[in-house]
Order: structure tokens, then C-alpha cells, then sequence
């Protein structure tokens, strides 16, 4: 078979519309010389059917749509379902069913995986025009050009360097060779939060040669963000920092030979445990702390005990904080 793309699009949506223009920009793709893209488009129990949306969609020659249909069972499960019925292609490229793609994207990534690379990724651009590698890295990246492109670079340092903590690959910006995914998924069994960075890790510590884009490559659309999605105090806010705690320690395991890496993980780990105790004093105080949640938590994870003192005093550090702003007629 010709080399070519998997592209790999869960979709959960409530109203209809939100993934037409994720698959549009697909089919937009240019530069590839005909080169076959095979879209699996995963429906996790929607209640608005994707499909008619697919279908709708001008789709060229070279691209095939594969919808496959299961239960809801969250982002993982949906993503991984398309990666059990991969064919026989070259490339698996990722996007989420509200974001877009540039129509350089696949040709850049065909670039960088012809060129010996095993993991492509580009800058990310958000509803507010922020780019994501200068937010979060401000130029600190290890990068050196690669070629006659002038947005080529390969990373000079290790990938799990900057998986742990500090989100190198915005997930609509991943394409891996099949041979780099080999039998990694994701973890299913962490519906809200986490899933991304540990598979990228779990992607990481096989020592990747990586090329990262200086240019946008993808805009991101109106999904779910752990750190703003969810009305602080809820039980899924609880579950989301639970689930998120819950992928740091996973890494732990995976991180051995990476010193760097480890060092990272362990402030990461500390962050996520005071966030957890946050989350859970607040769903506690709205009464809507998961039963028995916190106990199956620290029963699991006894540390987790050490960071509760911390987590109190700085919760009411900003309630006196809130007050006396109150007190003032500070807005």
C-alpha cells in the first residue's frame, strides 16, 4: 500500500455542527501529491450524530471515511477504538473534532516522518490568538533547524523532558510513524483528565527523534480544558484534578532513565496532589464530594495525607484574601 495517513477524530457532540469543520480542514489538505488519507471518525455515544455532518463534507479522491460507532466511554476509549481498526497506515495523525488543521499540516508532517523523524508536532493557535509554544515555553525550547525549511527544528533534548509537566504537543498537532505508536494507547480508565500527557509520555520514553514546527498548524476550537472547564467545587472538577493526579504517578513508573524528566514529574506530582485536596475541600463544602472517593484516594495513595495541611491553609490564605478584598470594595 502507498504510504499514507491515519487520521484519528473521537467525537462527542451535543449540538450539531461542531465537527463539519474539523473534517473540512482535513480534506483541505495540500501538498501530498495524492498521497491516501484514511479518517476514522469515532462516534462515543453522541447525542447528535456525526455522521450526516461527515457526509457532507467534499471530500477528495484520495481520502476514505470510516465512522465507527461504540458506547460512551470518554476520549480514550473512542481513540483507541480507531487505533484497534488501523489498516495498513504509514502515519497516525490526531485531531479532535473541534479544532482545525491548517492545510500545510499532513504535508509538513510527511516532511519530517520521510526525513527519519518518528513524532511531528506544530504550534497551536486558541480562540483568543494565543500561540501555544510561546505561552508556555517562551523560546526555551531546545530546538535546532533541521533542513531548508525555515520552520523545521528538531528537538535536541529528551521528548519526556517536556511531557510531564509542561505540554509540548497540543494533541491536534500529534503525527507518529506506526512504528513509533507500536502497541501504545490510552488509558481509558482516565475519562476527564491526564490521558493526553501520559500516552505522549508513554510515547516519549521510546526516544523519539521529534521535529517540531515553528508554525501554526492548528487552531483549536471550543473543547474541554481541565483548568477551565467545569464550575469549580462540582464533583467533575473533583474528578478531573483525581484523574489528573491519577496520570502524574502513572508516569512515575515509565520515567526511569530520564533524570531531567523525573525531576519534573516530582513538582508536577506535588502541584496536582495540593490541586486534588483543593478540588475535594471545595466539592466537600458544595456536599458534592463523590462518596467514598477520597477515601478509595488515600487509601490508594497514602502520601497524598502529607499534602492535605498545605492545601488547607492555602484555601483559607484565599478566602481571608477574598474577604478582606471584599471588606475594601476592591473589584
Amino acid at each position: 500500500m502507498r504510504a499514507g495517513f491515519a487520521v484519528v477524530v473521537p467525537c462527542y457532540q451535543r449540538s450539531p455542527g461542531v465537527i463539519r469543520e474539523a473534517l473540512a480542514s482535513v480534506a483541505a489538505q495540500e501538498g501530498l501529491g495524492g498521497a491516501p488519507i484514511h479518517v476514522y471518525v469515532v462516534d462515543d455515544g453522541s447525542p447528535v450524530d456525526p455522521g450526516e455532518e461527515a457526509a457532507a463534507v467534499d471530500w477528495p479522491a484520495s481520502c476514505r471515511v470510516r465512522l465507527l460507532r461504540k458506547p460512551n466511554g470518554g476520549v480514550s476509549s473512542a481513540r483507541n477504538r480507531a487505533l484497534e481498526r488501523l489498516q495498513g497506515e504509514t502515519w497516525i495523525a490526531f485531531l479532535d473534532a473541534d479544532d482545525r488543521w491548517l492545510p500545510h499540516h499532513l504535508a509538513a508532517a510527511r516532511y519530517a516522518l520521510e526525513s527519519g523523524f518518528d513524532l511531528y508536532t506544530a504550534d497551536m493557535q486558541t480562540l483568543s490568538g494565543q500561540r501555544h509554544q510561546a505561552h508556555f515555553f517562551r523560546d526555551t525550547l531546545p530546538l535546532q533547524r533541521f533542513g531548508d525549511e525555515p520552520w523545521a527544528h528538531e528537538l535536541t533534548a529528551a521528548l519526556a523532558d517536556f511531557t510531564v509537566a509542561s505540554p509540548i504537543i497540543p494533541s491536534s498537532a500529534l503525527v507518529v510513524s506506526r512504528a513509533l505508536l507500536g502497541e501504545s494507547r490510552f488509558h481509558e480508565g482516565l475519562r476527564l483528565a491526564g490521558e493526553d500527557g501520559l500516552f505522549k509520555t508513554a510515547l516519549a520514553v521510546k526516544r523519539p527523534r521529534v521535529m517540531v514546527s515553528s508554525r501554526v498548524d492548528v487552531v483549536q476550537g471550543r473543547g474541554v480544558n481541565i483548568f477551565s472547564q467545569g464550575e469549580w467545587g462540582s464533583a467533575d472538577a473533583f474528578r478531573r484534578a483525581s484523574d489528573y493526579l491519577r496520570s502524574r504517578y502513572l508516569m512515575q513508573p515509565l520515567l526511569a532513565g530520564f533524570p531531567a524528566a523525573q525531576r519534573r514529574l516530582r513538582r508536577a506530582i506535588g502541584e496536582a496532589e495540593t490541586g486534588f485536596w483543593r478540588a475535594a475541600l471545595a466539592a466537600q463544602r458544595r456536599r458534592e464530594l463523590p462518596k467514598g472517593a477520597l477515601a478509595r484516594s488515600v487509601s490508594a495513595h497514602p502520601r497524598l495525607v502529607r499534602r492535605l495541611p498545605r492545601a488547607v491553609l492555602g484555601a483559607a490564605w484565599r478566602r481571608t484574601t477574598r474577604s478582606g478584598e471584599r471588606s475594601r470594595g476592591t473589584p
